[in-house]
Formats: C-alpha cells, sequence, structure tokens
C-alpha cells in the first residue's frame, strides 16, 4: 500500500509512522457523501490490522511444558462464558465447558490451545478464537544457605544467580562457587554441581551449601567461621580474633574434609585453606 493513499483521503494518520491505523475526520467523508473513499478506507484499515505484526513467544516459552502449579488463563473471544483462570493440579486435568476433562500436563501452551479449537470446532463453534496464556509459572525451590529459602514462581530466563536474588541473597556462611541443583525433568532425581549462571527451571530444586572452616586452640575466639575462596591461614587467625599469647606458630595442624592433615610451620602464615578445614592451633610450652 503507498503512502499517497493516505495523504488522498486525508483522513488516515501516518500509518507507517505510528505504526498502527487511527482513523479520524471520517464525519466528513460522509458529510461530502463519499461513499466510494470511505469503504476504500475500511477496507485499508481491515487489511492493515490483519498485517500488524504479532510479538512471537521466546523460544523458552514456546518449549515450557504445562504441568501441577502452574496458572493458565483460557480467553475465547465472544464467549464469556469459556472463559477461565485454573491453575493445574497434581492431576493436570481441568474440566472445560462442553468438553469436559481435558488433560493439560505436559503440553506447550501452543499445544493446548490447539486442542481446545479442536474440541470446540467439533459441534459447538465453527470458527473458535482462543488465547490460552500463562498467568504465573509453577515455582522453584531454594533451600540451604539464602536468606529467604522457600519455593517462588518461575520466571524465564532463570539462573542460580537470580534464584538467590529472588531468595534475598546469600547468608554469610554462603558457599558462592558451586550449587547443588535437582532438575525436575531428570528421570533419575540426581543432584548435579552447577555454577551460578547454570539455567533453573520450573520445578527444579536449588540448594546453597554451608561453607565453613573451624579454628579451635590458641585463638581468642574459637568458633566455625565463613569460608571464601582464596583464604589464607592468617586470614583465618585473624577472623578468629589471632593467636594468645601461649600459641605456637610452629604448632598449627589444618586437618581437611576427607581426614587428611597438614602440619604448618614457621612462616606457613601464607598456607591456603578450603571450605571445611578444621584448623588446631597448639600451645608452645616455651
Amino acid at each position: 500500500m503507498s503512502a499517497n493513499w493516505g495523504k488522498n483521503c486525508n483522513d488516515l494518520y501516518d500509518y507507517w509512522r505510528y505504526g498502527y491505523p487511527v482513523l479520524v475526520r471520517t464525519d466528513k467523508l460522509k458529510r461530502d457523501g463519499d461513499r466510494m473513499a470511505f469503504f476504500r478506507l475500511t477496507l485499508a484499515l481491515m487489511i492493515m490490522l490483519v498485517l500488524i505484526p504479532m510479538h512471537p513467544a521466546s523460544a523458552a516459552e514456546e518449549s515450557y511444558h504445562l504441568a501441577a502449579g502452574d496458572l493458565i488463563r483460557v480467553h475465547v473471544f465472544g464467549e464469556d462464558d469459556l472463559n477461565m483462570e485454573v491453575r493445574l493440579d497434581a492431576t493436570g486435568v481441568i474440566n472445560y465447558p462442553f468438553l469436559g476433562k481435558v488433560r493439560v500436563a505436559g503440553l506447550t501452551v501452543d499445544e493446548f490451545q490447539n486442542r481446545l479449537i479442536r474440541g470446540l470446532k467439533n459441534g459447538y463453534l465453527v470458527s473458535p478464537q482462543v488465547n490460552v496464556s500463562i498467568v504465573e509459572h509453577r515455582p522453584f525451590f531454594i533451600d540451604g544457605e539464602v536468606k529467604n529459602p522457600g519455593g517462588y514462581p518461575y520466571v524465564p530466563g532463570l539462573t542460580v544467580r537470580k534464584a538467590v536474588s529472588l531468595a534475598g541473597g546469600f547468608t554469610d556462611y554462603a558457599a558462592r562457587d558451586v550449587f547443588n541443583l535437582v532438575r525436575e525433568n531428570s528421570a533419575i532425581k540426581k543432584v548435579v554441581t552447577v555454577e551460578a549462571d547454570a539455567p533453573v527451571g520450573p520445578g527444579d530444586s536449588v540448594t546453597v551449601e554451608k561453607s565453613v572452616f573451624f579454628i579451635d586452640g590458641e585463638v581468642k575466639k574459637p568458633s566455625s567461621y565463613p569460608f571464601r575462596s582464596g583464604m589464607s591461614l592468617r586470614e583465618a587467625i585473624s577472623l578468629a580474633g589471632g593467636l594468645t599469647e601461649r600459641a605456637s606458630e610452629n604448632k598449627i595442624i589444618i586437618v581437611s574434609k576427607d581426614g587428611s592433615e597438614r602440619s604448618i610451620k614457621k612462616n606457613g602464615m601464607g598456607t591456603k585453606i578450603e571450605s571445611g578445614d578444621s584448623i588446631l592451633v597448639k600451645q608452645s610450652f616455651f
């Protein structure tokens, strides 16, 4: 359609600029009795409405399979009695007008929408215009060392990092490098170790482990403390308030989680410790 058409009619904004048709001054067309121009204008508007591009769903949404916990909305144009909003229960089945029980679990939004269209065409509506949308996704779960563990609605593009943010962030004792993840869609509910940018799906469970070290003996504040990657023995002792007057720098033992021991001698304060290490500072007898 040429741009001159809009100029000739003088009754349509520059639809190429605005992106959608706006009808104005139709009263002038009617007063002038220009029925043919009015007909052409109406026809052009109808054509442009058909050609307006729809925003496609993202790849993640197109491949999303509905399951228990999803809140979905069904809208049938011009048929208010067929509109509904329902949260899928464990059966994955809804009771829909005319069609009765309809299995939804395991279908994508498009597949469910097409199933309704086929069913309503079968003796109920000539050309049903059905739109199915997700109001709220089923939750994912996060526990362990986050401030607000629990279930949260899934959002497309979710990662472990974003999941932690939704749960209020890390506690002081949280391990921040790797995380435990159980996939909902895994046939075997196996725990896998992932990093912060790993994707999280609906129904997945994320666990943020505790990352601490323990220190005892001749330090001023023996206890457990948050571990941070790259931490040295000197930093660990500093967190514990420093050495007592009776401490011996030549008699420090580090016991790893696997039970192996390392004896630290003088000038070994730069030794790197690991999460789960137990540090024992012994007493000097001289």
